[in-house]
């Protein structure tokens, strides 16, 4: 009899064990996934700059004054697409008022070749930015996912980031641009 109730203590004890690691462990991949733990809001910007498809080199500094949506996407990447077409809207509706777009383009050497097609093909209006070397996703975007927005405000601070783009985003997004471009007045 003893047995057995030192056999349920133990099993017991183990399940209860297994459980709680099993919850820890499903909360940290949450985060990962909810985009949680992303950038710290109110941070300033970190300082970067590359060159648009046609060579003149942008700097996230010459933007200040501006609210900014820097949108990290690939060819490949379908959300990216609608996204990036959905900031054209804004973009085309916002520009007077001080809204800006940077679409950094994390193609890899596969893919990279297909960029401008892409662009072309899409029409987008705003500042295309390859980072070929990962400079800026290393350190703005280090997880390199795709689709990845963040939001800058006119103080060049970190207003907002978003991880992914799925139905409702667009309504969200348009929000968020708009209450950010009243601050700005």
């Amino acid at each position: 009899m003893n047995k057995t109730i030192l056999q349920i203590f133990i099993f017991t004890a183990f399940f209860i064990t297994i459980m709680l690691g099993a919850s820890i462990y499903i909360g940290k991949c949450a985060e990962l996934f909810t985009g949680i733990a992303h950038a710290n809001e109110n941070a300033p910007i970190p300082t970067f700059h590359l060159k648009n498809l046609k060579g003149k080199k942008i700097q996230i500094n010459d933007l200040k004054g501006e609210v900014v949506v820097i949108s990290f996407w690939a060819t490949w990447c379908g959300p990216c697409k609608r996204e990036l077409d959905d900031l054209t809207e804004l973009y085309k509706k916002h520009k007077d008022r001080g809204f800006k777009v940077l679409a950094i383009a994390t193609d890899g050497p596969e893919t990279f070749s297909d960029i401008r097609g892409v662009v072309k093909r899409h029409r987008w209006p705003f500042h295309i930015l390859p980072d070929k070397e990962g400079e800026v996703t290393s350190i703005l975007n280090p997880r390199g996912t795709v689709p990845y927005s963040i939001y800058v405000d006119h103080l060049g601070r970190i207003a907002y980031d978003h991880e992914g783009y799925s139905q409702g985003d667009r309504d969200k997004m348009t929000k968020r641009i708009k209450k950010m471009l009243l601050r700005n007045k």
